[in-house]
């Protein structure tokens, strides 16, 4: 072909993308329109071809060497062809040989972002996919965005081992030698991706003051964790907007930035329409202290004395200022809680009777769907209607109906809280008829005493006589929950039981210490009919401790007994006599 031609050819490939302008608006030129400016194609200079932008191929890092390359297959044929992995793959098929080179690559990829995971370096990825947080596929080890993870599963070459959860990858962790990996993974990662967030996962004091809350956490509760470290995250970001971008957490306990400090927490107290955020400045007051006390510690570890003696001074003029700071609000959240508990503040009637209404309709749907799979979703909805219903309507704590467990149970069915040797001692009547009638069960927790708000004390007895048709099935084991009345109605009613007439057999030496005991109260014939005096209580107690009689039944039932039998033998008395 001629250049002439040739030239022509890449005209017509050139008026393909080109616009032009004709002052009516901007229209396209296909392969077969003229170009009116040069209709002979000769001026290809100015065409756009060379502004599309070249696809550069990514650099991967080697798994051997650690070096980064575009072509990183090549690489490990050439130079690696002695390693096991690389003879293995490629003795394989085409299908399997580029599955195995991929495996490698991903392997690269893990051990260099493991190797830079401390440093502010960002992590490699598979694919460009911006800035979006990174989660591990649990079954191939690739990184990937947690947007588009769900893409990646379709195809991945482990799909048996794609059902497990993925972990999500914190990233610019400057504090990773620092801070335990089990909080990196499952509190660090958590953050939102904003401007807090990002402190909350960069801030050596932040991070500092999360790890030892979680270290000391028993039940691992993330989101209470969470909540503290973005407090002080949100305060340290006001402080930079006073003091500088530069500033860090470890600068919040220096006295020069104090005034700057109290500034910022007014700030943060503070709403759009002027009133105190009490319980914020309160949050504020002891997440100060918590951090004053955790940087203390860690500087005296490094030795780093200096430093240890400016926070004991800083903690000194924090508490100095108490007063002017945080005693306001801490008047206010006492006095609102007051406040609550005023009866004039308590719901109105009809409101709660609309809640109880609610509550018993929610519960009897949920039994009712016998068709219903009870997922643990199902379980939580009705054991929270529950536990609102014994709260609201039994006058209990909170966390009493659930926060007891099924070894506490346990326990109050097999006496592990009574002592044996100190029931024989009791002598009060009303006493031992509590210990045959109610199982104590020990729950810690808070309760309110005459000399301190606060203690780790507190019992709660769950009746054990109660009658059959109240009750549901005995629990049979830690994962096996049975209900007698899973499958009936939920009535507010209680059940109707017949009662027959009790009989009580007496001993002849019994009936006569009775006789002639209460000989007076029997013969006493002053008034007529069923009228007269009956013998008092404390006559009874006296009688049954002189004559231990009627053994078999509680000493309640026992005194009842007695003076229905005295109250008989007198009505016998007046018949026989016509006294009646």
């Amino acid at each position: 072909m001629s250049s002439w031609g040739m030239k022509m050819l890449q005209a017509s490939l050139a008026n393909q993308s080109k616009h032009v302008d004709d002052g009516a608006g901007t229209r396209n030129w296909s392969v077969y329109d003229i170009d009116p400016d040069d209709p002979f194609g000769l001026d290809v200079d100015k065409r756009d071809l060379g502004e599309r932008k070249k696809y550069k191929k990514p650099k991967r890092p080697c798994p051997f060497c650690q070096d980064h390359f575009c072509d990183l297959t090549r690489h490990l044929k050439r130079q690696h062809s002695s390693e096991q992995k690389v003879k293995i793959a490629m003795a394989l098929p085409k299908k399997q040989r580029v599955a195995q080179f991929d495996k490698l690559r991903k392997e690269g990829i893990l051990i260099y972002n493991r190797k830079i995971q401390g440093s502010k370096s960002d992590l490699i990825r598979e694919r460009r996919q911006g800035n979006e947080d990174l989660v591990i596929c649990c079954g191939c080890q690739g990184f990937f965005s947690k947007r588009r993870i769900y893409q990646h599963k379709k195809k991945c070459s482990h799909k048996g081992l794609c059902g497990f959860k993925d972990v999500a990858v914190p990233q610019n962790v400057s504090s990773a030698g620092v801070v335990s990996e089990e909080f990196l993974e499952k509190v660090v990662s958590c953050f939102r991706k904003d401007e807090v967030g990002n402190i909350c996962r960069s801030d050596h004091a932040v991070l500092l003051l999360g790890d030892r809350l979680w270290a000391k956490s028993v039940k691992k509760k993330k989101r209470v964790i969470m909540s503290d470290m973005r407090i002080l995250g949100n305060l340290i970001h006001k402080m930079k907007d006073v003091r500088g971008s530069d500033f860090l957490g470890e600068d919040i306990l220096k006295r020069s930035n104090f005034d700057a400090l109290k500034e910022c927490i007014l700030k943060l107290t503070t709403s759009e329409t002027g009133e105190m955020k009490a319980g914020l400045k309160v949050s504020l007051e002891f997440v100060l202290k918590k951090l004053v006390k955790i940087m203390k510690g860690q500087y005296i570890m490094k030795n780093m004395m200096q430093e240890a003696e400016e926070v004991d001074l800083f903690s000194s003029v924090l508490s100095m200022s108490w007063d002017f700071i945080f005693y306001t609000a801490q008047v206010f959240c006492e006095s609102r809680r007051n406040v609550l508990r005023k009866p004039g503040d308590m719901p109105l009637e009809k409101d709660v009777q609309i809640l109880r209404n609610v509550i018993i309709s929610e519960m009897n749907v949920m039994v009712q769907e016998g068709d219903q799979v009870w997922d643990k979703h199902r379980f939580i909805r009705l054991r929270n209607l529950i536990c609102t219903r014994l709260t609201l309507f039994n006058a209990r704590r909170g966390g009493e109906p659930a926060r007891m467990l099924l070894s506490d149970w346990t326990d109050a069915e097999e006496n592990a809280w009574i002592d044996p040797q100190l029931v024989q001692n009791v002598s009060d009547p009303i006493e031992k008829s509590l210990l045959n009638q109610f199982k104590p069960v020990y729950q810690s927790g808070k309760v309110e005493t005459e000399s301190t708000e606060d203690s780790n004390e507190g019992t709660v007895l769950p009746t054990t006589d109660v009658p059959q048709e109240k009750t549901c099935s005995t629990i049979s084991s830690k994962d096996n929950l049975e209900m007698a009345t899973l499958k009936q109605n939920i009535t507010t009613n209680t059940t109707k039981s017949t009662k027959t007439r009790r009989y009580v057999q007496w001993k002849e030496h019994e009936y006569e210490l009775v006789k002639r005991h209460f000989r007076s109260y029997i013969e006493e014939s002053s008034a007529g009919g069923f009228k007269g005096p009956l013998p008092g209580k404390s006559d009874l107690l006296s009688f049954l401790k002189q004559n231990p009689i009627l053994g078999d039944h509680p000493d309640t039932k026992r005194i009842d007994i007695l003076k229905t039998k005295i109250f008989n033998e007198r009505k016998k008395y007046r018949s026989v006599f016509n006294y009646v």
